[in-house]
């Protein structure tokens, strides 16, 4: 993980539980992967790996640790938001989140 991560990763841990331990897991497993110069599908398989009963929003929330903190983080919030269908998106979306429209 790029300078900076541990300080951050501490202040998430201050005052946490065992959900945002768990988002933080995934993440460094997913750039444990990438670092290892597997692909940004492996890495996702690496997070998925690394904690039972992963949610969509936990995954969500791994992959913007990744984005923001990975040395390959670009590389992989592309690959991420592709597969949701959502390519050109700023950001990093969030598998949990669902968009209601309302018919007019």
């Amino acid at each position: 993980m790029k300078q900076g991560y541990e300080e951050w990763r501490n202040r998430q841990l201050e005052n946490s539980d065992d959900y945002v331990v768990n988002i933080l897991k995934a993440a460094e497993a997913g750039d444990r992967a990438l670092m290892e110069g597997k692909s940004p599908a492996d890495a996702e398989d690496a997070m998925v790996d690394a904690v039972d009963d992963m949610t969509g929003n936990m995954m969500g929330w791994a992959a913007w640790v990744i984005s923001k903190w990975s040395e390959r983080g670009e590389e992989f919030r592309r690959y991420w938001n592709e597969k949701w269908g959502q390519a050109d998106v700023e950001g990093v979306i969030d598998p949990a989140t669902i968009v209601i429209k309302k018919k007019v």
